[in-house]
């Protein structure tokens, strides 16, 4: 009964226009003086029309509720049982349900992805992260004074392996973590020379750094933390020989003159997780710090490009291309 009291609701329109034309044309005929058993006769025939009329829409309606049920129990996972229709509104209904059930399994997808690409990300990190930790348990072992150097830059390479996952995590957060505005570039360059002041007098490797006139409107922090990452791998790449920095109009270079990259590695230097050549030569080279260069570059509408021949030297170009105070979107 209650389901036929939803039909009675959902066709009570209908009902009440059959009613209301019954009631006229009998008030009609009766009022044009015809005799009372043709207009009995006349409304008789009217009413089974329209209870067979009505048990097959019935019939047709109580099929699309049990259909739509099953849809409605299958929904997370299909919309193929939705039932078919002749109904023009219905059929733009269906249309809403299915591009909003593609829409939802797009986001799904791209969740699922940049899960596995921060639990990829966290599994190379882990292991990043113990090669330091165990190398000073081992200097700590010796107990020898003269191993205070190489500690301290094993603890560098745990709070930069840190500093790089908070970096990672904080790319697509849903806050802004950006303030914008307009720097002297030479006083995020002399942060991160200061950083790396020992490695370089450590590995004997001379820099070339006279100063830069150039400004641009950037975020200190993660400008600071892409020019660490490349004087990170400059040192690392170079056995011997220099580093320059310098700029040449509104683009800063970083140029050593260690090992290069071959010509075959260069287009994909910035694919998360690529290695190439140089990962030979540095066994715990990740492919990471370049794709996440690239990834805060974007985000801050500025462009990095590499230049590089194998056995003489690379040349990483930052491109300041923002004018306006303001934080592009990627």
């Amino acid at each position: 009964m209650k389901l036929v009291g939803k039909y009675l609701r959902d066709r009570v329109r209908c009902i009440s226009l059959i009613i209301a034309l019954l009631v006229f044309f009998t008030a009609f005929y009766w009022l044009a003086k015809m005799p009372m058993e043709l207009i009995i006769y006349g409304i008789s025939i009217c009413i089974v029309i329209c209870l067979i009329w009505g048990a097959v829409d019935f019939k047709n309606w109580y099929s699309k509720i049990k259909k739509l049920k099953i849809a409605e129990e299958q929904i997370l996972i299909s919309i193929e049982n939705l039932p078919d229709t002749s109904s023009e509104v219905e059929k733009e209904y269906q249309k809403l349900i299915r591009l909003s059930f593609e829409g939802r399994i797009a986001l799904q997808n791209q969740s699922r992805l940049k899960f596995s690409e921060t639990q990829d990300y966290f599994t190379v990190w882990v292991h990043q992260i113990k090669t330091p930790i165990a190398a000073i348990h081992l200097l700590m072992d010796t107990g020898q004074g003269e191993n205070l150097p190489e500690i301290r830059e094993e603890l560098m390479k745990v709070e930069q392996y840190v500093e790089m996952l908070l970096f990672y995590l904080r790319l697509d957060s849903n806050y802004s973590d950006y303030v914008l505005k307009q720097y002297e570039v030479d006083s995020i360059i002399k942060q991160a020379v200061r950083k790396y002041s020992k490695q370089f007098i450590r590995k004997k490797i001379s820099l070339n750094y006279d100063g830069t006139q150039l400004r641009a409107v950037t975020d200190e922090k993660w400008l600071l933390f892409v020019i660490c990452q490349l004087l990170d791998n400059a040192l690392k790449y170079t056995p011997t020989g220099s580093i320059s920095i310098y700029t040449q109009g509104d683009r800063l270079i970083i140029e050593d003159t260690g090992i290069g990259i071959a010509a075959e590695d260069l287009p994909r230097v910035f694919q998360k997780g690529y290695t190439g050549y140089n990962g030979r030569y540095d066994l715990k080279s990740t492919g990471i710090g370049l794709y996440i260069c690239k990834r805060v570059l974007n985000k801050l509408g500025h462009e990095i490009e590499i230049q590089s021949e194998l056995k003489l030297g690379t040349k990483v170009i930052i491109v300041f291309k923002n004018e306006k105070n303001e934080l592009p979107y990627e």
